[in-house]
């Protein structure tokens, strides 16, 4: 299967509710649409995440976090230089934002990762996060999340 397709399916399947698990710079996370409370919930039930504690907001683009973040522009300067890459950073969270995004907390934690750079063109929205599965031994640790979560996770996606 090549990385194109499994870029469009991770992306059919977050686009129609599902969960998905997929690479970042160091563990493999679930991911669907912040926005479906369907989804989230699932997700959540998944890493038996408490819905207060709030998503970890996952962009290509610091773009897609707009929407969530109160005035990410002023943010960007002091920040930007530090995105792409692994760090995470609570941000003021949009005033508007259903409860299961921020677990009704004022802050929001967002990343915009340099994996996988590929859902950029295919995911408007950011992607959440929350199951770690370190990508060291990839292989074997793999195997047994698709084992663990076939139940639940649509697509395990290797890019």
């Amino acid at each position: 299967m090549s990385s194109r397709f499994r870029t469009h399916l991770a992306a059919r399947i977050i686009h129609q509710g599902g969960v998905v698990a997929y690479p970042t710079e160091a563990v493999y996370g679930f991911g669907c649409d912040p926005l479906d409370a369907h989804a989230v919930a699932r997700l959540l039930e998944l890493k038996q995440r408490p819905e207060s504690k709030g998503l970890i907001l996952i962009a290509s683009h610091a773009e897609q976090l707009r929407p969530f973040v109160d005035d990410l522009d002023q943010w960007l300067p002091k920040i930007g230089k530090e995105w792409p890459g692994a760090h995470t950073f609570l941000l003021p969270a949009a005033n508007d934002l259903p409860r299961w995004v921020n677990g009704g907390n004022n802050k929001i934690a967002c990343r915009v990762t340099t994996h996988p750079d590929c859902l950029r063109h295919y995911v408007k929205k950011p992607v959440t996060l929350s199951y770690r599965l370190p990508l060291i031994a990839v292989g074997m640790r793999l195997q047994r999340a698709r084992l663990k979560f076939s139940n639940t996770v649509l697509a395990v996606i290797t890019f």
